[in-house]
């Protein structure tokens, strides 16, 4: 199980293997709250994919897969 709060651990990640010769990286967790937005996640990772166990989200940055039929 993974959980993205606010994700900066996971830019940090990314910035590294950027650093080390990746094109891309996508981030996949399986519980997103992301509580910042994803404006500085763009720096560094090409696109998000991510369940709606904790909450739904709509945005192009990311690709949500339906676990939960949220209200």
């Amino acid at each position: 199980m993974i959980l993205a709060d606010g994700g900066r651990t996971f830019k940090l990640l990314a910035k590294a293997l950027k650093n080390q010769g990746a094109k891309k990286v996508f981030l996949y967790v399986t519980h997103a709250q992301f509580n910042y937005g994803f404006d500085e996640l763009k720096e560094t990772i090409d696109h998000v994919y991510c369940t709606n166990s904790y909450k739904d989200i709509e945005n192009d940055f990311v690709t949500q897969f339906m676990v939960y039929e949220n209200d």
